[in-house]
């Protein structure tokens, strides 16, 4: 009986994600294949935006050499999709520079954008992912993210590619924010201190237990009573394309799907994060998860936070 309660309550919330997942944008998925994309080549209200760098590996292929045709390129390291805030690195910038930088690439409330990963790794899916939800915290949702990215694009040798450098034509961007969706640590302390969320932490198990730190990070360990989720769990193993919306839901623990509070994605530098914010908001339809893109390296940079290092026990 307690099984058959279970596989129905999974399939209210697989049915719940499919649902709402669509809605949050009319009719523009989060997440579209190249068959869509490929039926709308050429089409001068979208935006193909190539976001390939160093953090999808040593053997990605310079956009130069290879991309979409329209596509433009935008440098997720050196751009300024990120900047350094009262010390802290890596965090959301001022919304007056932001609109400049979407502006300057030719994004406009026009322009429906199409985010492409390179496809090889979940890091590099974190690259889109980041980018995808900076354009919804100012407002822009007519934005989706092409699964598989240009490997997938590139596959079939039929589809076209164009070589050369990017020229985008300039346009005003106008920002709408909803900064509600970003997280601060004074939000973070604010939380831990009324029990009123539920922290996710999106990095590998080592770090989460502070076997390991990454550069940067001022301490080992997690902030005290965030559940461990890694990112990589979402994708097929080897690439950077995500596994079925089914499979996704499956992999999100039941205390994450049926937590009433906020829910607050971190990692080391908000990157894996908005992968687990995607999943969690954009795939599955929960409703009310923010991003702390300060995250470890904001954290721990006040020796005085707490940090845990014990894994709880599973079950």
């Amino acid at each position: 009986m307690a099984t058959a309660i279970r596989r129905l309550l999974t399939a209210a919330v697989l049915l719940a994600a499919a649902a709402a997942a669509p809605a949050r944008a009319g009719t523009l998925p989060p997440l579209v294949d190249v068959a869509w994309l490929e039926a709308r080549l050429g089409d001068p209200a979208l935006l193909i935006l190539d976001v390939r760098g160093p953090l999808d590996g040593e053997d990605v292929v310079p956009f130069e050499r290879a991309h979409i045709p329209g596509s433009v390129h935008t440098d997720y390291l050196k751009d300024g999709w990120r900047t350094t805030v009262e010390g802290v690195p890596f965090v959301l910038p001022p919304v007056d520079r932001l609109e400049v930088l979407l502006g300057d690439l030719g994004i406009d409330e026009t322009r429906t954008v199409v985010v492409v990963p390179y496809g090889s790794t979940s890091t590099g899916f974190g690259t889109a992912a980041r980018v995808y939800w900076t354009l919804r915290v100012l407002g822009h949702d007519a934005v989706t993210i092409l699964d598989g990215g240009f490997l997938t694009w590139r596959a079939d040798p039929a589809r076209p590619v164009e070589t050369g450098p990017s020229v985008p034509e300039p346009a005003l961007f106008e920002a709408k924010p909803r900064l509600d969706w970003v997280v601060d640590t004074r939000e973070v302390e604010r939380a831990l201190r009324d029990d009123a969320a539920l922290l996710v932490d999106a990095r590998p198990e080592d770090q989460y237990a502070g076997r390991t730190v990454k550069p940067g990070v001022q301490a080992a360990g997690h902030i005290p009573g965030a559940l461990n989720l890694p990112e990589s769990v979402f994708f097929v193993p080897g690439s950077g394309r995500l596994k079925p919306v089914r499979e996704l839901a499956a992999l999100v623990p039941g205390t994450v799907r049926g937590f009433a509070g906020p829910i607050i994605t971190y990692c080391n530098t908000g990157h894996w994060a908005a992968t687990l914010w995607f999943v969690m908001h954009e795939l599955l339809g929960m409703e009310d998860v923010r991003l702390y893109d300060a995250s470890m390296v904001g954290w721990a940079a006040d020796p005085k936070r707490p940090v845990e290092r014990a894994v709880p026990a599973s079950g």
